[in-house]
Order: structure tokens, then C-alpha cells, then sequence
């Protein structure tokens, strides 16, 4: 997905589901990509399916408010942003998930902000 080649990415996610169809990545991998090619709704679905076998995590919500924003769903983007932050409250929340919300809802300096203090705090998802 990285080098943009997005139908390559979802054929080997596909033969991960193929392998494990509960590999929860397998489907968020997809719905990343997705979102990548434009098909936001499709995106959604795949995520949502992710999340349903993962539960709330945090980048999973991260991305599914993305798409949300992207579709033309802010409400929805930014009832994910709020439960992204109830999150916060009890377990460390990366400031990548949030960044990537505002980045959808064309937010740039609140994705600014937060990415700056993801930095600070050196979070894995800026080291790769």
C-alpha cells in the first residue's frame, strides 16, 4: 500500500482472509487501502469488519473516522473522534489516530498539532 500499488495490497490481505478469515489486520489492511483508491464506503465496511473482530482499537477508529470524514459523514468522523478521546481517559490513545481523523475532515492544523506531539512522544506509528 505504501508504494501505492492498492490492488497488490488487497490481493495479499485477500490471502490472509483466505488463511484466517478472523485475522482482524487482514480486513483494516483493505480498508486502508481503500481509502487510498477512493472507496470510501467499501472502506468503511472493511473496517468496520475489523473492528467487530478487534474491538475498539484505537488506529482501527482511527481510520474508520478517516473514511467517515472522507465519505462525507463529519458527524460521524467526529462522534469517532469523541470516543477516540473517552478512550484516551483509560488507556494510551496514539495521537496518529486522531491526527489522521482531522487530516479527513481537512482539519490541517489540528493534524498538525497532534502529529507534532506524536513526535514528541516518539510514537512507533511515526518510526516506520
Amino acid at each position: 500500500m505504501l508504494r501505492g500499488r492498492y490492488d497488490e495490497a488487497i490481493r495479499k490481505s485477500q490471502e490472509g482472509l483466505a488463511i484466517d478469515p478472523k485475522f482482524y489486520k487482514s480486513w483494516t489492511s483493505i480498508g486502508r487501502t481503500l481509502i487510498q483508491k477512493g472507496d470510501y464506503a467499501e472502506a468503511i465496511r472493511m473496517l468496520e469488519r475489523g473492528r467487530s473482530l478487534a474491538g475498539d482499537i484505537p488506529n482501527i477508529l482511527g481510520a474508520l473516522g478517516q473514511a467517515h470524514a472522507l465519505a462525507g459523514n463529519p458527524d460521524k468522523a467526529r462522534e469517532i473522534l469523541q470516543e477516540l478521546r473517552t478512550a484516551a481517559r483509560e488507556q494510551p490513545v496514539p495521537l496518529t489516530s486522531t491526527a489522521i481523523v482531522h487530516l479527513g475532515l481537512g482539519e490541517t492544523d489540528l493534524a498538525l498539532n497532534a502529529l507534532e506531539r506524536a513526535c514528541e512522544y516518539r510514537e512507533t506509528a511515526l518510526s516506520a
